[in-house]
């Protein structure tokens, strides 16, 4: 379901065709539309919408794209849009991730090396379990 979503949110942003320069409604509607597709991106799958991860995507987005930046994004091409989005994706979350680091933010995210220290020890488990049966026969 979160990747159609996402698709379908992608594909949103990309044919985004704005009638004239001064065409507020459909910029920002435009902006709404990527931050949606970044809330989208960067979330666990869950459908609660969590304030302070929205609060976050969007102050790491007003600092990475400003809206007026819209204009000059609008005017590319499909292809260079996806790209622009991309790496907005990737840039959004490398902000959350260091905001993280030092304790300035990073809501939602969940902490790898617990889950890999959770998982490790959950083989270790499994392992010696099946260690023992082999041991019994």
């Amino acid at each position: 379901v979160q990747d159609a979503q996402l698709k379908h949110i992608r594909q949103d942003v990309l044919s985004v065709r704005p009638k004239d320069a001064g065409d507020f409604e459909a910029l920002t509607g435009l902006y709404r539309l990527i931050f949606n597709y970044l809330l989208a991106y960067l979330s666990d799958g869950s459908t609660e919408r969590d304030r302070a991860v929205e609060r976050e995507v969007a102050a790491a987005l007003e600092s990475v794209f400003p809206r007026i930046g819209l204009k000059s994004f609008v005017h590319l091409q499909p292809d260079e849009k996806a790209t622009q989005l991309d790496e907005m994706s990737r840039i959004v979350l490398g902000i959350r991730l260091f905001n993280r680091e030092i304790g300035k933010g990073g809501a939602g995210l969940k902490n790898i090396e617990e889950e890999v220290y959770a998982k490790a020890m959950e083989l270790r488990d499994t392992l010696e379990k099946m260690a023992e049966e082999c041991q019994d026969t």
